[in-house]
């Protein structure tokens, strides 16, 4: 071969280089792109060198172009397998980390090569083949030659094993691109074997830069032919092939050029290798609506439900790109997902989101998220039945417009305790006061603790607000009865001592009177110490009622005195801003009740009726007898069985603020008013209701907001007539000569008891506590007709002492007094007709407890006078 021919061959094949290199550029960000732009410059180097070598004449020059196509064949392999490697995505053979120290030989080759003069390790002598100065040089070689050639040979065999690996798991279109890679190899690798081979028909030329002249059109081919810069690289198909999500590239005419192995199974496909090639409308006969989906010419996405009679079809989202390469027309890339467990988890969400809801609606909560950055607050729950607002309204409510709607007495405390659970990622507790919507407010029971979402940090905090309203009423209400109830066991005290004191007042001024009926005067003044006496008795009934431990005394008696009784204490209380107005019918008919109760009923609905009227007004007490009015009989609570018949009917009315038709329907609960703090317990009308239905009556009730109220209550009138008392000799006749054992603690009110007695011709043993009446009763030679004793004693009480006279004389009768009512008396001894009198009693009432124990039939019809 000529020189001349020899250099015409390798700069063709250098300039083919140089032009490929130029064309390659447009896909200078496609992953492989560097390495095979130098590996194309290294080819370049090398045919450009290997050419000048041969055409210059001078040794020197021909050593320094040898050089020079060193430098492009030393590097060329390493540029070759690092684009391999690159270009399948191999890292198993050699890893990212490791590469750099593919550049050690061939960097000590080059910096040999250049400084051979020195060692001669490269070349151990150069001279002219057959002393032509036109032609290839003739190198002797020298130690390193043999292990740079092994190290080439070393990097092209790696290369191509790799190559060979990834051929067998790609496509037929990566499979044809990596064939003529393969080829575009093999050629100068061949040519270079042939050169070390030293052949003869080779004249000392190197054939390696000639294979190039193959390589180039080989590399063109590939590339204008089967895409292989416009195609994804086979590294990126050998990503593809791992994706969850199905990948389909069709061409302009629309044939399945690429597809994954999850696309095939998505879309019943057997596998890649059968589907690439073919006509996608031709693969997708069974399912039309993907088929059509696909020639759309803009991009979209849709979601099919998969063909074919199937329990549980799957659903497929289905993204559509197109792919616009010039000269080629428009492509299309076809992005498959399996959205079917996505879809069924946001359904579960959605039902759970929805469960949630209405629990939260049902349960009567709200339920908020609140994320903590940006301040903003999801709401969801009974909105409306709590705030008054409605969801949408609410849903515009930050954490700031949240805080406006905090009481000011509560907002610091709550505000600060949110700040702290914040800061600490605790959870978050607190009890306030929201103001609804119509300005009221609402006590609101608040729980939240943080949540993290994936992703997110732990800023969100999910909670739920409460009304404890009622709760908070009625632990206020709990705790008012509480200290009710402190305040009753108190008044009872206090009352059971009064009792005492009055008992020994009223039965001295009683015998004081009995004793100078003579003096007029006198006797004036003793009826006024009987008559405080008798009010103060009243008095402590009704501290016994508020402490809810006095039960109903009836007596036959006129309304209209209790209303007169009632008036004489109004004007004390109600102000001189208010005028009294008394209007009472004469001779009303009696009723069965019990004074001081229906006093305090009266008393109640006054004082209600007083705070009505804050500026000043009128208060009309009417006492008349009426049947029940049509009017009335609507607005009553409790409704009586019928109208008919007439009722003692009393009427408190006032020209104050009024009420409105739904504070009407409350006003009778216990513990509910309208004062402020301090200014009434809640008691006073409800208190006289139960009044009034204990007498078997009705409250009716007539307001009108600034027109004033009516309070009207009805009690019937009394069918039974009161046995008319017999005289004193009849009654006395059944105990004169009776022997009682009286036992009393309290030496004042024994004394009366005592006087009492024996007034009444009676025998009387006295004993100040109970072993005392043990020892007298022992002793007494004779019988014992009664114990008379007081209940509670110190050191043995009543009941004991009766237990163990009972065992020593079992004919004896027993009979208590006591400070305290029968209801209050919880013992097994005391029963509805066990004799007991109540403290402070009179002569009269003693009269009957003894005609009770010693003539108990006859004693039901008999009234001593």
């Amino acid at each position: 071969m000529s020189p001349t021919l020899y250099a015409l061959i390798l700069t063709v094949a250098a300039i083919t280089m140089i032009v490929l290199l130029l064309v390659t550029s447009r896909w200078r960000f496609t992953q492989g792109y560097v390495y095979l732009s130098f590996m194309l410059a290294a080819i370049s180097l090398w045919c450009i060198g290997g050419a000048m070598e041969v055409l210059l004449e001078p040794l020197d020059a021909k050593k320094l172009f040898s050089a020079l196509s060193y430098v492009g064949s030393q590097t060329v392999t390493v540029f070759f397998l690092l684009f391999v490697l690159q270009y399948t995505g191999d890292t198993s053979m050699i890893p990212e980390r490791h590469r750099r120290i593919l550049w050690l030989i061939p960097s000590i080759t080059l910096l040999l090569v250049f400084t051979n003069d020195w060692h001669h390790l490269v070349w151990s002598s150069v001279s002219l083949h057959n002393n032509d100065p036109r032609g290839p040089a003739h190198y002797a070689r020298g130690p390193w030659f043999s292990v740079m050639v092994i190290y080439g040979y070393l990097m092209m065999m790696i290369a191509l094993y790799t190559l060979v690996r990834a051929y067998r798991r790609q496509h037929r279109i990566h499979a044809r691109q990596m064939q003529l890679l393969m080829l575009s190899a093999i050629a100068p690798w061949t040519g270079h074997v042939l050169y070390m081979l030293r052949l003869p028909l080779l004249h000392g030329y190197d054939a390696s830069p000639l294979g190039f002249a193959l390589t180039g059109p080989l590399l063109v081919f590939a590339i204008f032919r089967y895409g292989f810069m416009d195609m994804a690289p086979v590294a990126r198909d050998a990503l593809i092939e791992t994706m969850r999500d199905g990948i389909a590239v069709l061409d302009q005419y629309l044939r399945v050029a690429d597809i994954n192995q999850a696309a095939c199974h998505m879309l019943k496909l057997a596998s890649p290798q059968a589907a690439v090639g073919h006509s996608f409308a031709e693969l997708m006969a069974h399912w039309p609506e993907l088929e059509a989906f696909s020639r759309r010419s803009i991009p979209g996405s849709i979601t099919l439900e998969t063909p074919g009679h199937h329990r549980s079809p799957s659903l497929i989202e289905v993204d559509l790109s197109l792919l616009n390469r010039p000269g080629t027309g428009t492509g299309r890339l076809l992005t498959l997902r399996d959205i079917t467990r996505r879809r069924q988890i946001e359904e579960a969400l959605v039902a759970s989101e929805a469960r949630y809801r209405v629990a939260a609606e049902k349960t009567g909560q709200i339920v908020y998220e609140y994320e903590v950055p940006t301040g903003r607050i999801i709401w969801t729950g009974a909105i409306q039945e709590i705030t008054g607002y409605t969801s949408t309204e609410f849903n515009t409510m930050d954490i700031h417009r949240w805080e406006e709607h905090v009481h000011p007495e509560d907002v610091a405390l709550v505000m600060d305790r949110l700040a702290r659970s914040i800061q600490q990622h605790q959870d978050f507790t607190a009890e306030y006061r929201f103001r609804r919507k119509d300005g009221t407010y609402v006590h609101i029971e608040e729980r939240a603790g943080f949540i993290t979402p994936p992703g997110h940090a732990n800023n969100r905090l999910v909670g739920i607000m409460s009304d404890v309203t009622q709760s908070y009423s009625l632990k206020e209400q709990l705790h008012q009865s509480q200290k009710m109830e402190a305040i009753g066991r108190l008044a009872g005290g206090i009352a059971h001592d009064f009792n005492n004191l009055l008992m020994v007042i009223m039965n001295s001024a009683d015998f004081l009177r009995e004793s100078i009926k003579d003096l007029p005067d006198a006797c004036e003044d003793i009826r006024e110490i009987l008559h405080a006496s008798r009010r103060a008795s009243e008095l402590t009934r009704q501290l016994l009622l508020f402490s809810r431990k006095q039960p109903l005394k009836r007596t036959l008696g006129c309304v209209g005195e209790c209303i007169a009784n009632v008036e004489k204490m109004l004007h004390r209380i109600v102000g001189e801003d208010i005028l009294i107005e008394i209007d009472i019918e004469p001779e009303l008919p009696p009723v069965l009740i019990d004074t001081g109760l229906i006093e305090l009923a009266i008393m109640n609905l006054a004082v209600n009726a007083r705070d009505a009227m804050p500026g000043g007004g009128t208060l009309i007490l009417r006492g008349t007898s009426s049947a029940i009015s049509e009017a009335d009989y609507a607005s009553m609570i409790e409704k009586p069985p019928h109208r008919t018949g007439l009722y003692a009917r009393v009427d408190i009315i006032d020209s104050g603020t009024g009420m409105s038709p739904e504070l009407l329907k409350r006003i009778f609960e216990p513990f509910f008013t309208t004062k402020g703090i301090g200014k009434g317990t809640g008691l006073g009308l409800s208190t006289a209701f139960g009044i009034v239905r204990q007498h078997a009556g009705y409250v009716a009730v007539a307001s009108r907001p600034d027109r004033g109220s009516r309070f009207t209550f009805y009690i019937p009138f009394s069918t039974h007539a009161v046995p008319l008392a017999t005289a004193k000799e009849q009654v006395y006749a059944h105990y004169q000569g009776k022997v009682i054992l009286l036992v009393e603690d309290d030496p004042s009110v024994r004394r009366i008891l005592l006087s009492m007695l024996r007034n009444l011709d009676l025998m009387v043993l006295e004993s100040e506590h109970g072993h005392d009446a043990l020892a007298k009763a022992k002793a007494h030679p004779g019988s014992l007709d009664l114990l008379l004793t007081d209940v509670i004693m110190p050191g043995m009480d009543g009941y004991r002492l009766a237990g163990h006279l009972r065992e020593m004389r079992p004919e004896i009768k027993v009979a208590y007094v006591s400070g305290y009512p029968r209801d209050q008396l919880k013992h097994p001894e005391i029963s509805d007709d066990t004799p007991l009198l109540s403290k402070p009693f009179t002569r009269d009432e003693l009269i009957r407890l003894l005609h009770q124990v010693f003539d108990p039939e006859s004693a039901r019809t008999v009234n001593p006078a």
